[in-house]
């Protein structure tokens, strides 16, 4: 039986695999090898009608596969796609990823999954490893630890390397290569907004790191819209949060002391953890406090409160991001492009109006 073990205790040797050759068709067909390869590679249009089918009948019969390795030597390409993420466990890269490699498939383009752990070294090593194994682009959503000198240094890695880069949703300023992301300003205005509608006046943050423009944007969009309302930003509710549960379960234990009425959380995964927070020390969202995330990961809106939260289109994000690499594979002259996607509120049941506003019985803070 296949896979039965000898007495001697001993896997049973298995016979090694033998892969069809083009030779093995054209000896099945009774065609030229040349025939054979010119119908394979889409080339074959002279040949009559019936030609082709014997070849494609033999591909099926003797289950042909190309070997990669020849064809990447004759074209100089992999169809291969390098993806750089800083969190593998975050949902939301996993969405990205998800639609990075539809787009990927749909030209025959494997992805190559790295992540980086939010490290700036490890993350030099992904970017190591992609150009070691001879990807022909790669996508890459940078690093929190990738700003100032260590954010040119590996702008200057990536130029380098002579292929195309697309950076997504957390990245620097850069004229070097196309960029996707999501109005972030707008998110987090409409974010705040909806929680002055609500009648909130104390309203923490847990912002993302900011050494990274795009999440600079996110507190920016927080501080402007209190401030169009005729509201000083204070300090004190303001947590800089990692963009990971933990952070925003520490941050949610950092503004509790400063009693706001609701947290603002510049991800979901933050949102979760400052959720987990609010119910340990004995509130009740948003009965006493209301939460608000960003991202609308997918089972936020299962979760046992489902989530308000800023909705990121981001299983397209990672389509275009593919498509844009490709694009720029085929033609290594395309213009750089910005492509920014509007955000969309998502009103779910972690906001409601602030104790205050709903009668005398205030809960008191611990």
């Amino acid at each position: 039986m296949h896979g039965s073990l000898r007495f001697s205790g001993f896997p049973a040797k298995k016979e090694p695999a033998i892969r069809t050759t083009i030779k093995d068709i054209a000896k099945k067909t009774g065609l030229s090898i040349t025939t054979v390869s010119l119908v394979l590679n889409r080339k074959g249009g002279k040949f009559p009608a019936e030609t082709k089918r014997a070849v494609l009948e033999a591909v099926d019969a003797l289950n042909y596969r190309p070997n990669q390795l020849a064809i990447s030597l004759l074209t100089r390409r992999t169809h291969t796609i390098g993806l750089i993420i800083p969190d593998i466990s975050n949902i939301f890269f996993s969405e990205l990823a998800k639609g990075i490699a539809d787009r990927g498939r749909q030209d025959d383009y494997t992805v190559i999954l790295c992540n980086s752990n939010d490290e700036y070294p490890l993350e030099q090593q992904c970017i190591n490893t992609l150009a070691d194994r001879s990807v022909d682009g790669i996508i890459m959503v940078m690093s929190a630890e990738s700003f100032g000198s260590k954010n040119k240094e590996c702008v200057s890695v990536l130029l380098s390397l002579g292929f195309p880069v697309i950076l997504v949703d957390c990245f620097n300023d850069s004229d070097d290569f196309s960029t996707i992301t999501i109005d972030n300003k707008q998110g987090s205005c409409l974010a705040v907004q909806h929680l002055l509608d609500l009648g909130h006046s104390r309203i923490g943050c847990i912002s993302g790191p900011q050494r990274i423009k795009t999440n600079r944007d996110r507190l920016e969009g927080y501080t402007k819209t209190l401030k169009q309302a005729n509201r000083s930003p204070e300090p004190a509710l303001i947590y800089e949060g990692d963009f990971r549960y933990h952070g925003g379960y520490e941050g949610a234990l950092h503004l509790l002391k400063q009693k706001p009425t609701a947290i603002f959380c510049h991800n979901d995964m933050m949102a979760i953890g400052a959720a987990k927070a609010v119910k340990e020390k004995g509130f009740s969202v948003p009965e006493d406090i209301s939460i608000i995330g960003f991202d609308d990961i997918f089972f936020t809106q299962y979760m046992d409160v489902p989530l308000s939260t800023v909705a990121q289109p981001v299983y397209h994000m990672g389509q275009e991001a593919a498509a844009v690499l490709l694009e720029e594979i085929a033609d290594g002259n395309k213009p750089k492009r910005r492509i920014m996607y509007p955000p969309r509120l998502i009103i779910r049941q972690s906001t409601a109006p602030p104790p205050s506003s709903r009668g005398p019985s205030v809960r008191l803070y611990l």
